[in-house]
């Protein structure tokens, strides 16, 4: 990284985004302890399209916020929260952090 700006984000994720004394938690990821910061969407509705072409179905989403340090999953692979499993439905990699949604995966 050579950009001032961009070495200042890097340094921001550890200190900033993902301090657990102001925002961040220990979850575990796929059997891994990791800081990370998790946003429940328990209202996230399936859009009607020819993807999911259901009216008024609910879903339980999340957005994970992690340090790029694991790998990024791949959509439509199944990431283990705290133990219960979760279908990636999106997954990107932005300065230093993994931006991963997923939605509860029931079998």
């Amino acid at each position: 990284m050579g950009s001032y700006f961009k070495q200042r984000v890097m340094r921001d994720v550890d200190k900033v985004f993902l301090n657990l004394d102001h925002f961040a938690e220990v979850h575990n990821l796929n059997g891994v302890d990791r800081v990370c910061i998790i946003d429940k969407n328990i209202n996230g509705r399936y859009q009607d399209s020819a993807e999911y072409p259901i009216e008024g179905v609910f879903t339980n989403t999340m957005t994970i916020y992690v340090k790029a340090e694991m790998e990024l999953p791949a959509v439509g692979s199944l990431l283990c929260v705290d133990g219960g499993d979760h279908l990636v439905i999106s997954a990107s990699a932005e300065f230093g952090m993994l931006v991963i949604t997923v939605e509860e995966h029931v079998r």
